[in-house]
């Protein structure tokens, strides 16, 4: 009886309790979900949605009223979301995911960015959210019964997105700094190679072995990246192999980095190479 007891307890919070595991019941949607992402030169960009159906209705003007806001789809607020800074028809937009909306009239549609991506439709928009606000002008095409998301016109530093439903649709291009990303992906790749040998030269020297592997394995790491960081590694296994005159030379070019980078750790780091030095020049 006791596990009876203890077993209906247990089902019961389980229904009315949220968790992990019950998130939100699960049913189909007249509108379904739908994501499309494209990759522009190495710029991800997703547009998460819901697609509405014609299904014989007057949409422009009627079901979407001219002069009103729309989340340009259904259910929740429609996102686009950039992993990088972006240019919109010559708009700049940060890094980020975006709430998508628009305002159609009869010559042109009000395009809108707002920073909450968590919202339901339009019916709570905070307008000081607005981040970016421009006009475009819509354009006839075939029937298209659900509501479609679309990039086109694709290039190494720009695509089209395009909206298309009924009759009706719009665009605007996107465009990325593919060079520029290229370059930070590239410097990404270099300083990892650079902070790779600086660990491997780091290990030995903490290990008191490998000292020549060590050194060599520094000098490949200052070649990439000339950091207090690896001259301090270079200085103290100079002074460990006790090639004392380099590894106060090593030592000097490291301090004289720190003066730039100075902060709590490279502060403390530099008052005990300044030791260092002291017990070297004695052992020379």
């Amino acid at each position: 009886m006791q596990n009876r007891l203890f077993l209906i307890i247990f089902l019961a919070l389980a229904i009315s309790v949220p968790g992990a595991a019950q998130e939100e019941a699960v049913r189909p949607m007249l509108s379904q979900k739908a994501m499309t992402m494209q990759r522009i030169g190495l710029t991800d960009i997703t547009v998460t949605y819901h697609r509405p159906g014609v299904k014989g209705r007057a949409i422009w003007g009627k079901l979407v009223p001219y002069n009103e806001l729309w989340r340009a789809g259904a259910n929740e607020a429609t996102t686009i979301s950039f992993s990088d800074n972006v240019t919109i028809n010559g708009h700049r937009l940060k890094a980020g995911t975006y709430s998508f909306f628009v305002r159609p009239t009869k010559t042109n549609w009000q395009i809108i960015f707002n920073s909450n991506a968590k919202q339901w439709g339009t019916y709570f928009l905070d307008k000081s959210k607005n981040v970016l606000t421009f006009s475009v002008t819509p354009y006839s095409i075939p029937h298209q019964e659900w509501l479609l998301y679309d990039f086109t016109d694709l290039a190494m530093n720009s695509a089209k997105l395009e909206l298309r439903w009924d009759n009706l649709a719009i665009h605007f291009t996107i465009r990325v700094n593919t060079k520029k990303k290229m370059e930070e992906v590239n410097e990404a790749y270099v300083l990892k190679a650079s902070e790779q040998l600086a660990g491997a030269a780091l290990t030995y020297l903490e290990h008191h072995e490998n000292l020549k592997t060590a050194l060599a394995d520094i000098n490949r790491a200052i070649a990439i990246h000339a950091s207090f960081e690896n001259w301090n590694i270079k200085a103290k296994i100079l002074g460990e192999l006790k090639r004392y005159k380099e590894a106060i030379r090593a030592a000097d070019t490291a301090l004289k980095i720190q003066k730039k980078e100075k902060n709590a750790y490279t502060n403390m780091e530099a008052w005990q190479l300044s030791r260092l030095k002291k017990i070297w020049a004695k052992a020379r």
